[in-house]
């Protein structure tokens, strides 16, 4: 059986339509966990301020993007909390120490992160 370039194009558009939809759901699903485990942390007094910033804040998510925070306050606990978002997630999560940021990324932060 042949292929055509029309039959090629209508595979490629529905793969591609397929990986965004998943892309799509992941997004869903990481966003509604993390503001979950973000509120049972600080319900527990183990987070103070917390951003999402990178693609799931800013667009751009994809299947393999991973989860990044910025986080103020204490940090007993973070590296639990990025343990299982990345269990959960079965993505990579970075925290980052707001306090331990350059000036001028801490300003992008607090103007462009998006609050949880």
């Amino acid at each position: 059986m042949d292929v055509t370039p029309d039959d090629l194009a209508r595979a490629l558009v529905e793969d591609a339509r397929l990986r965004n939809a998943a892309a799509s759901a992941r997004a869903v699903r990481a966003r509604s966990l993390l503001d979950a485990e973000v509120a049972k942390e600080r319900a527990a007094g183990a987070l103070g301020r917390v951003w999402l910033i990178g693609s799931l804040a800013w667009g751009d998510f994809h299947l393999a993007s991973d989860l990044d925070l910025v986080v103020e306050g204490p940090s007993a606990r973070w590296d639990d909390l990025a343990e299982r978002l990345s269990q959960q997630l079965s993505l990579t999560v970075e925290l980052l120490p707001f306090d331990s940021l350059p000036a001028d990324f801490r300003e992008r932060i607090l103007r462009e992160g998006v609050a949880l």
